[in-house]
């Protein structure tokens, strides 16, 4: 017996009675068989038995092809082990398909002809699964088909609500990030101004150290100037006779030490009023002690 009669008697039968019995275990697809005008176990059996004759007709023609090698003929050894590996490929491809079939059969009954409840199809005044069919019953059953018949609608308007508040909250998240970059737009101004001034300010270290230095330096030679002939003002109205001494000491005639030179009254005078206001404003106190000096010795001269 070939492979092909094999199935048909060990595996078709039991597969019509497996088909009877789903058809009538999947009792609530009623709707999708009237809808597509088949029922949808009846398209899946039909696959199955197709691959079923696919398989089973390539086995046979594998079998017939080994067994009618001339080698083979002539060994009863390889002409079993022919049949013996035959119905072992078959056994694999069988199994392989028929966890296969399970995950298809369940995937389009579940996702394919599968019709939602709430769905009204052509011809239907209300769907089945949410109305009773039949005109009697009690008011119990009433109200339990009115409340079923209102769960629909209410999920509805729980959704609707659910999604307005949604629309709320992304309009207020909008606005607030709007705001938001307002303000760091803003920041950003700011910043640049501050960088602007901060760049306006920032002047040479170096250069105000030597302008300070030069100033100071300016400053203490007008000081000893006025210092010297502030001394010899004073030797001269104790002793109006005496000659200021004029000699020049070995370490002053060096470039570096300038001595102060013998100037008048008046011209000492001008030379403290042509000091600059930031020499004047560092020395002021010395200044007015000294220029108050003057003042008192011209007086007695």
């Amino acid at each position: 017996m070939s492979i092909k009669q094999q199935i048909d008697n060990n595996q078709l039968l039991p597969q019509l009675q497996q088909q009877q019995q789903q058809e009538e275990e999947v009792a609530e697809m009623i709707r999708e068989r009237d809808f597509f005008t088949y029922h949808p176990l009846a398209l899946i059996d039909d696959i199955k038995e197709s691959v079923y004759d696919i398989i089973a007709n390539e086995t046979n023609n594998l079998d017939g092809y080994l067994s009618s090698h001339n080698v083979i003929n002539q060994n009863q050894e390889s002409a079993s082990n022919i049949v013996k590996g035959t119905d072992r490929v078959w056994t694999m491809l069988n199994d392989n398909f028929k966890q296969n079939l399970d995950k298809f059969e369940l995937f389009t009954l579940a996702n394919i002809f599968n019709i939602p409840a709430d769905l009204i199809l052509p011809g239907e005044n209300n769907p089945p699964n949410l109305f009773n069919s039949f005109n009697g019953g009690n008011n119990n059953n009433n109200n339990n088909n009115n409340g079923s018949h209102q769960t629909p609608r209410k999920e509805k308007q729980a959704l609707d609500s659910e999604l307005d508040n949604l629309r709320m909250k992304i309009q207020m998240i909008q606005q607030d990030t709007l705001e938001k970059n307002k303000q760091l737009k803003q920041i950003d101004q700011d910043i640049k101004n501050v960088s602007s001034w901060n760049s306006n300010m920032n002047i040479d270290k170096q250069s105000i150290e030597n302008n300070t230095i030069q100033r100071i330096n300016k400053i203490n030679q007008k000081r000893k100037e006025l210092e010297y002939n502030l001394n010899l003002t004073k030797s001269r109205v104790k002793d109006p006779s005496s000659k200021p001494d004029l000699r020049v000491n070995d370490d002053e005639k060096s470039p570096s030490s300038s001595s102060p030179q013998l100037i008048s009254t008046s011209q000492l005078c001008n030379n403290v009023n042509s000091l600059t206001l930031d020499e004047y404003s560092r020395e002021r106190n010395n200044l007015e002690k000294s220029r108050q000096t003057l003042n008192t010795i011209e007086n007695q001269l």
